[in-house]
């Protein structure tokens, strides 16, 4: 387990906080769905238009824009097998991995 995707640290409050890349997303997430429901209610335009920047923004992983995770992954698996060979990701024409 990464350290920086999810780990436990004192804190305040009593036992620990989970800290990290993890726990952030989730709140992430969580906050941006509070957002919607508290700023455009039962709009469905209004809702997709929040989602819709929130895509472009990046804020959180999203169907939408999730292929550049996908990609860092593929990289990394590429790599790995291959003896730790140095791959690049490539945007055009359409989005892929390659070795160097």
């Amino acid at each position: 387990m990464s350290p920086d995707f999810f780990r436990f640290v004192p804190w305040e409050g009593e036992g620990y906080k989970p800290v990290g890349y993890g726990p952030d997303s989730v709140s992430a997430i969580i906050g941006s769905i509070k957002h919607i429901e508290d700023n455009a209610g039962d709009n469905l335009q209004k809702r997709q238009g929040m989602i819709e920047e929130i895509d472009t923004k990046g804020i959180i992983a999203t169907p939408a824009n999730s292929f550049i995770n996908e990609l860092v992954v593929e990289a990394g698996r590429l790599s790995i097998l291959n003896d730790g060979r140095p791959v690049k990701i490539l945007y055009e024409p359409e989005p892929h991995v390659e070795f160097r």
